[in-house]
Formats: C-alpha cells, structure tokens, sequence
C-alpha cells in the first residue's frame, strides 16, 4: 500500500471517528445542562486547529482530510456554543483561540506547507490540554463524556499519522 493510499485510509477513518466521537460530548451537555470538568476553550482551540486543516488540505490537494476537517469545525463550533449556553466563559477561550491561530498562521507563512504539516500533527496536544487540566481540576467532572476523549486521541492519532505521511512526500 502506497502513502497516499496510506493517507487517503488514515482520513476516511479519521472522518469516522470524528463524527462518531463529538457528539457524545454535546449530547451530555444538552441533556444535563452541567458543563463542570469540560473546557470550553478545548473546542475553541479545535475550531482553529479545524481551519487551518482545512486550509493546508486545499493548499496540498488533500481533498480525502478535507470532510474530516470540515465536519470537526461544525462539532467544535456546537460543541462551544452549548458549552457557552450552560455558562462557559467564552473570552479566555476566544483569546486562546487566536492565539493559537496566530501561531498556525505565522508557522504556515515562515515555514511552509512542512512545517504546518508537522505543527498540525502535533496539534491535538495543545488542543486537549485544557480539557485535561480543566477536568482535572474540577472536583467532580460530571460534565465530561469520557467516550469524547477515547475517540479523540484516536482521531488525531490518524490524522497525526497522515500530515507526516503527506510531509514525506
């Protein structure tokens, strides 16, 4: 199996999982109305870190990442807009949100489509960071959907495997 075949496998599962995996999280949240242990600036940074997938995918004609990075931003934004209705404080996620797209711009203009492939394979761990600490910080994070977590690491572990992929081409 070619890399690009290789690639190509990596983003269709990676769709899969992506909108499996989101939903639960906005399902819990709906239907509880209890955001405790769930950072709203997780979704926040992921709709940035979206974006930019979506733009290295056009850029490089990844056309088979691009659904993936597409359906993601529409969870993040549901995801965020439920989490800011149960009473998450959108301004600290809002900044962290250009911040990080600051940076995804200045790698992508300084460093070229490798060295945003390479940034965006890493992306997922300044994405759950937050969610992490938040979670871990909250006495009883009853909030969190832990399918949410179990899918995510997942999801980017093969979209991680196919910006180095792409990278090596």
């Amino acid at each position: 199996m070619g890399s690009a075949a290789l690639a190509e496998g990596a983003a269709i599962a990676a769709t899969v999982v992506a909108v499996v995996g989101a939903w639960p999280q906005v399902r819990r949240t709906l239907t509880s109305g209890d955001a405790r242990g769930v950072s709203v600036t997780t979704p926040s940074l992921g709709v940035a870190t979206e974006l930019a997938w979506v733009v290295y995918a056009v850029h490089e004609a990844l056309w088979s990442a691009l659904p993936e990075a597409a359906l993601i931003v529409a969870a993040n934004v549901v995801l965020a807009v439920v989490l800011w209705r149960a009473g998450s404080a959108m301004w600290v996620a809002a900044l962290a949100a250009l911040g990080w797209m600051a940076v995804l711009g200045t790698t992508a203009a300084l460093g070229g489509p490798a060295a945003i492939a390479a940034l965006l394979g890493f992306a997922y761990a300044v994405q759950v960071t937050p969610a992490v600490w938040c979670a871990y910080r909250t006495r009883t994070p009853v909030g969190v959907a832990p399918i949410l977590t179990t899918l995510g690491c997942a999801q980017r572990n093969q979209v991680s495997e196919e910006s180095l992929i792409s990278v090596s081409r």
